[in-house]
């Protein structure tokens, strides 16, 4: 039985009327056009948009601006109502009105958005013969950034490692041959992988080296299952299977850090102000997370997130205390954090994960269990990085207090390094 919410519309003459809301319809022409959503992405949250079904006023009832003040109260106590009985707050209501029996006029007044007809479809035309009446679509947003939660990409399961049957004939089919395409679109991707590792400095066209090829990238850029996490993933595990080669006990470093991507002279539809004003330039942001040795090999990312920064809610910083840890910029440290322990928890190295926020860098170890061995590699890698030189500065800046007691700190090569240490490891943090 699909999720379904009903209200009694109560007042001391008896009751008014009623509501009804459910879920929304799976395809929609002119709300999926308005999102902006692909494919893929509109399957995996659909479940965020609510359809109100019916709504009813008694035909003896006739009390002026009633139905619109109705649908303001529903609105403002759907999202509560709907996480407590199926523990997720929806982020748009959607509504069919019959233009040719009512106007809609209780819609447009309670600030709901008309967005057109449809196109007389039902659940079962199949054949498109279009039987159904046309309605009018209207919808209402129910939180301010409906449109990012809407439009974001699906979150992938992790993809294992696993023991291949035969080898990877290259490294491009190690790093993409199990990626969650089709076969053609991977054979694509991997073709797409060998041209610009043959031609790195190369555009498209220049890198492809045919017209043939060109349109095929293209066309598998445009595809709407060709995601950025859709691709990493198979890169991800591979990076994993490489990490676990290492053998008991080694010692990796991943590094994570943000960086932006400047677009400004080209002419591209989604992009973000990565500047200090909303107007300014633009591009996209990247934070990733590098798994390398001590001596300083690299094995692969372990995550990377890309984004665009919202130009109308640029700039918003006194609105930072009343938002979730989820819906900050900054909650993505937290989850390259995280992605680095899920890698760890599958296998035997001590990984250590760096954080390089501005001119502050903090380390921290995810070991799997405790061991003398843990205390030696904790040692070698503050050894390790007090001998590298990024900068060729000494260091000479003064170290701070920490607010906390279990975090002690130390200067090395011109940056504050922070130690976040079990109680057991303090003896081995410097003093």
């Amino acid at each position: 039985m699909r999720a379904q919410l009903r209200y009694l519309i109560r007042s001391e003459q008896g009751i008014l009327g009623g509501l009804s809301f459910s879920a929304a319809a799976w395809r929609l022409g002119v709300r999926d056009e308005w999102i902006g959503w692909s494919e893929g992405t509109r399957a995996a949250r659909l479940a965020l948009i609510v359809g109100n079904s019916r709504f009813l006023i008694v035909p003896s009832v006739q009390v002026k601006n009633l139905a619109s003040h109705v649908l303001g109260l529903a609105s403002r106590q759907l999202a509560g109502d709907w996480q407590r009985h199926y523990g997720y707050k929806p982020v748009l209501i959607e509504s069919f009105v019959d233009s040719s029996r009512y106007p809609g006029a209780c819609y447009r007044a309670a600030n709901w958005t008309d967005l057109g007809m449809t196109q007389g479809r039902g659940r079962q035309d199949r054949a498109r013969q279009g039987q159904v009446g046309r309605k009018q679509v209207f919808v209402y947003p129910l939180q301010r950034n409906w449109r990012k939660l809407l439009t974001a990409p699906p979150e992938l399961a992790r993809l294992m490692p696993s023991v291949r049957a035969k080898p990877p004939l290259d490294w491009a089919e190690e790093e993409f041959g199990r990626c969650r395409l089709s076969e053609r679109l991977t054979q694509r991707l991997m073709s797409m992988a060998r041209d610009f590792w043959a031609r790195p400095m190369a555009n498209l066209p220049e890198a492809c080296g045919s017209a043939t090829k060109m349109q095929a990238a293209y066309r598998f850029l445009a595809n709407d299952d060709v995601l950025f996490e859709t691709l990493l993933q198979p890169h991800y595990a591979a990076t994993e299977q490489r990490i676990s080669e290492l053998g008991e006990g080694s010692v990796v470093l991943v590094p994570q850090d943000t960086t932006s991507v400047n677009y400004t002279q080209l002419s591209i539809e989604g992009l973000g102000p990565i500047g200090t004003t909303a107007d300014g330039a633009q591009g996209l942001h990247l934070h990733s997370s590098l798994a390398m040795t001590v001596q300083g090999v690299p094995l692969g990312f372990v995550d990377a997130q890309c984004w665009a920064r919202d130009p109308q809610t640029f700039g918003k910083k006194a609105q930072r205390h009343a938002l979730a840890i989820e819906q900050k910029e900054s909650y993505r440290w937290l989850k390259s954090y995280q992605a680095v322990a899920a890698v760890q928890s599958a296998i035997h190295s001590s990984l250590w994960s760096v954080w390089a926020i501005g001119k502050r860098t903090s380390m921290s170890c995810l070991p799997k269990r405790r061991s003398s061995r843990r205390d030696r590699s904790y040692s070698f890698v503050l050894s390790t990085i007090a001998k590298c030189k990024t900068n060729r500065r000494a260091c000479s800046r003064r170290s701070r207090g920490s607010r906390s007691p279990a975090i002690k700190s130390s200067n090395c090569l011109g940056r504050r390094i922070v130690q976040r240490a079990r109680p057991n490891w303090r003896s081995a943090l410097p003093r």
